[in-house]
């Protein structure tokens, strides 16, 4: 793929995935990338896919040409001055994959990258370290047709073809006979066992599924996968009890398709988390796009830190700038140095972009902003502090009453650093 230097405008990545076509169109790196557009096709171009050779069908072939013509019309709506298409493992084991790569070129005028695993394993787990820096783990990226595995220490990566459709397919739909698979193909990667895997880190919709049923099965009061954890006990008793067909009431109200492949992800988490011996698996949102998107860029600064980048950014839509939190975080850390220097000057950043409101309802409006934020490479205990230092700014009592539930989350040494 050719590179391109940051500060090019906003940059549109398309995913040729085995499950689904997705496209995603970023904002200017040199702030931080929010997605101005997110479209998804589901096509299950890896159905069917186990054993054997593989081919696209005709139809299907047809009408990824004709999503992909909906997104170039979208990227150019959205100003998009660049488009990058990546294909994964679907088109890259299909025998007839050329052929949707020569049409998109011929038809459409659109250059599709064609992913080894390798490479895909690689981007993925380039997209994930930028949303947890500093994390000793693997990364775990699941897909429809393969799963992509990368090593944040080591930085080894592995590809197995085992996604959740194609082990649908291999395991004569026994989501157990599944998980037997691909401990089998865990087995074959050398390096996996020897490598320190403190975490694993979780990416991908499949695995975001995961977090989000267990957030509501355990009522846990912050609605953010990024950052969301489970210890590895619980994890694994979660994922036996998906596998053995133990769904949550409320996939009654979900498609179908997105019900009956729930227990071969969770397969698939389970034997990832008994291979490893992992301590905890944390969710986090960036992936492959993202690592797409990063690696077409120079120095961008997202990569080297997300929360400064996502709060200077909303400081400079939102608020008074990155002078003035500047200045208000040094003064505040001269007069207690005990207090985390970064999570000051973020908090600083954060605390006025409820400004325009009316006084009587900035301090939940910033609260619920900063809390609720897209960003990246905090932990919920973090996100907590923050926003609680962004309340406290404007009000020191707390009136509403599921604000004053969430203070009991936050460890009663933050909570005093916060009121401060």
């Amino acid at each position: 793929m050719n590179r391109e230097k940051a500060g090019v405008g906003r940059l549109a990545v398309v995913d040729i995935g085995s499950s689904a076509l997705r496209l995603g169109v970023y904002d200017d790196v040199r702030g931080y990338p929010h997605v101005v557009v997110n479209e998804k096709a589901s096509l299950n171009f890896a159905e069917g896919k186990g054993r054997g050779s593989f081919a696209l069908s005709p139809e299907k072939i047809n009408r990824g040409l004709e999503t992909l013509r909906w997104f170039k019309w979208v990227a150019k709506q959205a100003e998009a001055k660049r488009m990058v298409l990546v294909a994964t493992s679907a088109v890259r084991e299909a025998t007839n994959g050329e052929v949707l790569i020569q049409r998109a070129k011929t038809e459409l005028g659109l250059t599709i990258n064609l992913l080894s695993g390798e490479d895909e394993a690689r981007l993925s787990g380039l997209g994930a370290m930028a949303s947890v820096p500093a994390m000793a783990g693997l990364v775990v990226d699941l897909g429809g047709g393969s799963l992509e595995l990368f090593a944040t220490r080591g930085l080894q990566v592995a590809s197995l073809p085992l996604g959740v459709l194609s082990l649908r397919t291999l395991s004569a739909n026994n989501p157990a006979a599944a998980r037997k698979l691909l401990k089998e193909g865990l087995r074959t990667i050398s390096w996996l066992k020897s490598a320190e895997q403190a975490e694993l880190v979780a990416i991908g919709s499949g695995m975001r599924a995961i977090a989000r049923l267990h957030m509501t099965a355990v009522n846990h009061p912050v609605d953010v996968v990024q950052g969301y954890t489970i210890n590895c006990d619980e994890a694994v008793r979660f994922c036996q009890r998906l596998v053995a067909g133990e769904l949550p009431s409320t996939l009654s109200e979900l498609d179908s398709g997105f019900v009956d492949v729930l227990p071969y992800r969770a397969a698939v988490l389970l034997a990832l988390l008994q291979h490893t011996r992992c301590s905890r698996v944390h969710f986090a949102t960036f992936g492959l796009r993202e690592g797409v998107l990063f690696s077409q860029c120079d120095d961008i600064p997202v990569v080297h830190d997300p929360l400064v980048t996502f709060a200077e950014d909303a400081a400079s839509r939102s608020a008074f700038g990155n002078k003035a939190a500047r200045a208000m975080a040094k003064v505040l850390h001269q007069a207690l140095p005990e207090l985390d220097r970064r999570l000051l000057y973020v908090a600083a950043l954060f605390k006025d972009i409820s400004w325009r409101e009316h006084p009587g309802y900035r301090p939940d409006i910033v609260f619920q902003r900063v809390l609720g934020g897209s960003y990246a490479a905090v932990d919920h205990t973090t996100r907590l502090f923050l926003a609680f230092c962004c309340y406290y700014a404007h009000t020191s009592n707390i009136i509403n009453p599921r604000i004053l539930q969430l203070l009991d989350l936050l460890p009663a040494a933050l909570q005093k650093q916060a009121q401060v």
